[in-house]
């Protein structure tokens, strides 16, 4: 079985556990590779019977290509990693291809995830059976024990363990997004216009929060608090962008280490918009949306509307 991954910060807890599983329980051998890095070596080098993919919507992707072109007899599953599309970056169901539907055995992680495959005309005997999302498996003992502690982290980060931990996981990805990656996006048939709107809402969004972040003076003695941009942006850019309001320096910015492990180690857990919060409620921890900007695409929706939302800089202290 070749497990092959995308994004190592979101993917390889996943992958190391699947492996684990199917290596102990089914007698299987099982290897982890990533399409990024030394992708040639991994179609020379195996010949999988299954192969395991973090997405698979049409057999015409280039890389997805590659790879059916060279283990054409392979079964593959498509593990459906991301947690959840907004409507609009939704896969278009035009894009699913005949091999998608009929070929490739999709996980559903829940009853919307298994919808959105209904509605792409995948058959029902190729959508398995809802099982939960792994990454919130991740926190169940004994697998909770495979990340590092909080004292672990402290080290490595010059934290103080003895404090509370406020983490902030910035999703503001879409603030980031080139032009070019827009055109990428239009060719998969998602709006363009709307992806240009977004990147502009989801900037004022970034500027905004650390404006307010700014203005925050909690108790240095008994906080830390922890900003994560997302691993994919590159920190010299997401610093050189917040640069004009970025003054606070209790902030921590620090883009190293998983989400999960820092999710574990964190007292609170807040985000403009990411599915943390989803994972950080499975371990009962007090989570809250920031909403600096106008959000309410991104927010409104299903668990969203559950969770506490912080409309003000008065609020937020």
């Amino acid at each position: 079985v070749l497990i092959m991954i995308e994004h190592v910060v979101r993917e390889m807890d996943i992958a190391c556990a699947l492996k684990k599983e199917l290596e102990q329980k089914f007698d299987l051998n099982c290897i982890i590779r990533s399409f990024c890095n030394h992708f040639q070596s991994t179609l020379s080098h195996y010949e999988p019977q299954v192969v395991v993919l973090p997405f698979f919507h049409s057999s015409e992707y280039p890389i997805i290509a590659t790879m059916l072109n060279a283990w054409p007899n392979a079964q593959y599953v498509d593990i459906n990693y991301e947690q959840e599309f907004s409507e609009r970056s939704t896969p278009s169901a035009e894009l699913w291809d005949h091999f998608a539907r009929g070929f490739v055995w999709h996980v559903a992680w829940n009853k919307r995830s298994q919808k959105i495959l209904r509605n792409s005309a995948v058959p029902e005997n190729h959508i398995l059976p809802i099982n939960g999302h792994p990454a919130l498996a991740l926190y169940r003992y004994p697998l909770e024990d495979i990340f590092p502690s909080k004292e672990q982290l402290a080290i490595r980060n010059n934290l103080d363990p003895s404090k509370k931990w406020l983490l902030l996981a910035d999703n503001t990805s879409y603030a980031f997004l080139t032009d070019g990656k827009i055109q990428a996006k239009i060719q998969e048939g998602i709006d363009g216009e709307w992806l240009k709107n977004l990147r502009k809402q989801v900037t004022n969004t970034l500027l905004k929060m650390f404006a307010w972040l700014n203005e925050l003076k909690i108790a240095a003695s008994e906080w830390e608090i922890i900003v994560r941009p997302k691993p994919k942006i590159d920190l010299d850019l997401y610093l050189e962008r917040i640069q004009p309001v970025y003054q606070n320096s209790q902030l921590r910015i620090i883009r190293e280490g998983t989400i999960n492990e820092w999710i574990l180690a964190s007292d609170v857990v807040a985000s403009p918009y990411s599915t943390s919060l989803l994972n950080a409620t499975a371990l009962e921890k007090p989570v809250f949306f920031l909403c600096p900007g106008s959000q309410k695409e991104l927010l409104s929706k299903g668990w969203r509307n559950l969770v506490p939302k912080v409309r003000s800089s008065s609020e937020l202290k």
